[in-house]
């Protein structure tokens, strides 16, 4: 496996080898920014800006779970969309 993917990152273009490392990187943070933000601080910068708080239902700050949770579908959409956009960079169906 690990011979296989040596070949392939020797014969593929450097350029597209940087993007897809990239484009994961990007999508960990991507991920990751509101979980940590809302578990650590109740809000992002956004949120922070217009002084808006995510918090319990008693009014105390959420968990690393709740707001991983709460933030489920954004985390998993972001990423999925990202991915189809690079693909789509690759085939050179967009600039």
């Amino acid at each position: 496996a690990l011979t296989g993917l040596v070949t392939w990152l020797v014969s593929v273009n450097m350029g597209m080898v940087v993007n897809i490392v990239l484009a994961l990187i990007y999508s960990s943070i991507t991920a990751a920014y509101p979980v940590y933000m809302h578990g650590r601080f109740g809000q992002t910068f956004g949120k922070f800006f217009v002084r808006v708080k995510v918090v319990g239902f008693d009014g105390s700050r959420i968990s690393y779970r709740q707001a991983a949770l709460r933030d489920f579908v954004p985390c998993l959409l972001a990423p999925v969309t990202m991915w189809y956009t690079l693909h789509q960079v690759i085939l050179g169906e967009l600039p």
